[in-house]
């Protein structure tokens, strides 16, 4: 089985992209979504969090918004948080593979924006790393979360350079707002090529 990686940063497109492949009848396991899950319904990681973090978890809920402002002003919170949370994410992706193996899959892609900085890409046949001008990756940020600029910049300095995500992976695709259409064709034709 093949494990093709979807990668970007913030703001470039990597959602929609997941959705077409899901949409061409691909399994894609989801990083952030799953790390939003375990947020929300994983008890015993909201409690560890809750040990290290006590102000971020209020009535046994994660807030977001002061999670956000922590770590991405603290490098040092940063690194305790993804300690908690990235080897729950981890045992949820390789149980996404192995059930993958057992239903016969033949390729399965996993949308990981931080791929490169966890090391996850060694887990990986291919990379295609999804990116945009910065214009339009500002613009979709502040449209699609109501975020802050200076939010925006913090996150993108935590976060591999795009350029550098571009020269490690094995196909680019640009999403310089690119239609719908356009985006499915650059899908399609990866998946031709890896197939």
């Amino acid at each position: 089985m093949k494990i093709i990686a979807i990668t970007g940063s913030i703001a470039v497109g990597k959602s929609v992209v997941s959705k077409l492949i899901n949409d061409l009848g691909y399994s894609v396991f989801d990083a952030d979504k799953c790390v939003k899950r375990q947020y929300l319904f994983n008890y015993n990681m909201i409690s560890k969090i809750k040990e290290q973090f006590p102000q971020i978890v209020v009535n046994n809920r994660i807030d977001k918004n002061l999670l956000k402002d922590k770590i991405f002003s603290n490098h040092e919170a940063r690194k305790k948080l993804e300690n908690i949370v990235h080897p729950i994410v981890r045992a949820k992706f390789k149980k996404f593979i192995s059930k993958s193996a057992l239903n016969g899959q033949e390729i399965v892609f996993a949308d990981i924006p931080l791929l490169y900085e966890t090391g996850w890409d060694k887990y990986c046949e291919y990379v295609v790393n999804i990116k945009t001008n910065i214009d339009t990756q500002l613009n979709r940020v502040i449209k699609r979360d109501n975020m802050s600029i200076e939010l925006f910049e913090k996150i993108k300095k935590s976060q591999l350079d795009m350029d550098e995500k571009s020269n490690r992976a094995d196909f680019i695709i640009s999403n310089n707002n690119k239609t719908i259409k356009n985006l499915k064709i650059d899908v399609i034709n990866i998946i031709e090529m890896i197939s």
